[in-house]
């Protein structure tokens, strides 16, 4: 399977890439890491994944 993400989400690999090979604790860049691509993540990981279950 191969995850394809939309045009818009394409456009913000560049800083994470970045901040990835030279981590910072610039609180403009932390602020989009969680609060923008966090979700998206989440978002595609359940679609491909489906939801996780409990275990008794």
């Amino acid at each position: 399977m191969t995850f394809t993400a939309p045009p818009q989400a394409r456009c913000g690999r560049s800083p994470v890439a970045r901040t990835g090979r030279t981590p910072t604790a610039d609180p403009a860049v932390l602020s989009m890491l969680v609060d923008d691509l966090a979700p998206r993540l989440a978002t595609a990981h359940l679609a491909a994944h489906g939801e996780k279950t409990p275990h008794p």
